[in-house]
């Protein structure tokens, strides 16, 4: 992981995304660090990734998900065949920003885009 923003700051990027995957997100607690310190702003997914100290994350809302997945759960053991019900796509997101980490990069965070939060992290 150190290499990989050693290596965008050599290609002098202008962000980092830190992507939901798992090893990323469960080790969130040293990924989080690491890209403070390269002093870039990062987004990611999960509203978890935005209170651990990155900018900003946008994305479905897990805990609707697993409600929609359990209701498909509950009709499969009903009867339905899986084949039968319809693919969902996510109607529910989560936009969050951490205010604390735009201050330290000194990005002003427009009010629009703050009254388009769900989340804002002082």
């Amino acid at each position: 992981m150190e290499e990989a923003i050693a290596q965008g700051l050599r290609d002098e990027v202008s962000a980092f995304y830190l992507s939901g995957e798992p090893m990323l997100t469960i080790n969130k607690s040293r990924a989080v660090p690491a890209l403070s310190k390269a002093g870039r702003p990062t987004v990611g997914p999960y509203p978890e990734l935005a209170r651990a100290g990155i900018l900003m994350s946008y994305s479905s809302d897990l805990d609707d998900g697993f409600r929609h997945a359990g209701s498909y759960v509950a009709k499969i053991l009903g009867g339905t065949k899986p084949s039968d019900l319809p693919i969902e796509q996510a109607s529910k997101f989560v936009f969050a920003i951490n205010l604390k980490t735009a201050k330290a990069l000194n990005i002003a965070v427009p009010p629009s885009l703050l009254a388009l939060a769900d989340e804002v992290i002082e």
